[in-house]
């Protein structure tokens, strides 16, 4: 068996191994090589290691654990007086999961911290997920 790949700019795009020749565009590659992989027909460097990824997609009780209690109370206090921050957290309610990268989250995390209930910078961090 033989590692192929297709090669698109320089990267490896798809990798594949096969008992027979595959047609072009694949090419023979070194085995081990990966998707990401560079390869400029004779050396094959690595694709960066990407680091950790962050999860996007919370369960209620662990997106709630992103705010401290200072920004619960806060939040709390400010949804007795606006029907708009009441109507989001009876959202969270009503949902298993909240994907962080859905507009409409984002647009409400945003909008806590422009209405002074969150410190600056403080949406970017609560919407940059959880790192495992």
């Amino acid at each position: 068996m033989t590692t192929y790949a297709i090669v698109i700019d320089g990267s490896m795009a798809q990798i594949g191994v096969f008992s027979f020749t595959p047609n072009p565009p694949w090419v023979v590659v070194p085995d081990g090589s990966g998707v990401g992989d560079e390869w400029d027909g004779t050396t094959r460097t690595p694709a960066p290691d990407p680091g950790p990824q962050a999860r996007l997609r919370l369960s209620v009780r662990e997106f709630r654990e992103q705010f401290t209690m200072a920004e619960k109370q806060a939040i709390y206090t400010a949804a007795k007086a606006n029907v708009d921050l009441e109507i989001f957290l009876d959202d969270l309610r009503s949902v298993e999961f909240v994907d962080l990268d859905f507009p409409q989250t984002v647009a409400s995390v945003q909008t806590l911290e422009t209405a002074g209930l969150l410190a600056s910078g403080r949406a970017a961090e609560i919407l940059a997920g959880i790192v495992e």
